[in-house]
């Protein structure tokens, strides 16, 4: 079973802030960072599948399961889970919210991660020197 790990685009308005932002983006540490919380990418063969789901009476039942959950579906049983970077698979920066993360450690990991997924810390430290003759 492969979990793809997808690159996760920075927020344009933070990497792009004095310049146009280019059509095609290349996979850098200045564009963005390897998203390893994503676990809602799934590759595995049909037939696994299907064998897997035979056995389990509570397998996949829709709307009940995170993207955690179905990772330790896979690793109970006995499928191989493979991870790697996927560079062609991509995601753009969506703006999210961590408020309905009511568990608290599942929140500080989202917390952790939206602030990860807004740049660089050169590229924040920048904006904040911009704006700090306007705090004083």
């Amino acid at each position: 079973v492969f979990f793809p790990i997808p690159f996760a685009y920075f927020n344009p308005e933070v990497v792009y802030r004095n310049k146009p932002k280019p059509e095609k983006i290349e996979v850098s540490k200045d564009t963005g960072i390897w998203d390893t919380q994503a676990y809602d990418l799934i590759c595995f063969r049909n037939q696994d599948y299907k064998d897997l789901r035979v056995h389990r009476d509570s397998f996949l039942q829709e709307g009940l399961l995170d993207q955690k959950d179905v990772l330790k579906i896979f690793q109970a049983s006995t499928l191989r889970i493979f991870r790697a970077t996927e560079p062609e698979l991509r995601r753009i920066f969506e703006k999210k919210s961590c408020r309905e993360i009511t568990d608290r450690v599942e929140n500080e990991k989202c917390m952790d991660f939206l602030r990860k997924r807004m740049g660089t810390r050169s590229q924040l430290s920048a904006i904040l020197l911009e704006k700090e003759p306007q705090i004083h």
